[in-house]
């Protein structure tokens, strides 16, 4: 297995936690892949907090790698989970 890059994540909801992070994408890579997740709080400019996260994994895999080829074609890609508020809104997260 080769070495993987780390993922930024540039907005996230700001109750969102490393462990969720981890959590989603290790299910939607299909592995135990992440190694670490570090995050920061930011603010943004109407006062409001949210995250960013850098996610660093152990090793590539094939849907790791098909996950990085769409950021690279779209620019980002959208992940959604489903929790009780996203519910909500439509689980439009």
């Amino acid at each position: 297995m080769s070495t993987a890059s780390s993922l930024f994540i540039g907005y996230a909801r700001s109750t969102c936690t490393t462990q969720q992070v981890k959590d989603v994408f290790n299910n939607v890579l299909d592995d135990d892949i992440v190694t670490n997740v570090d995050e920061r709080v930011n603010t943004d400019s109407k006062g409001y907090d949210f995250k960013v996260f850098f996610v660093h994994f152990s090793h590539t895999n094939h849907r790791l790698e098909q996950f990085k080829a769409r950021i690279a074609k779209e620019g980002f890609v959208p992940i959604i989970y489903k929790t009780e508020y996203d519910k909500k809104l439509g689980e439009r997260v």
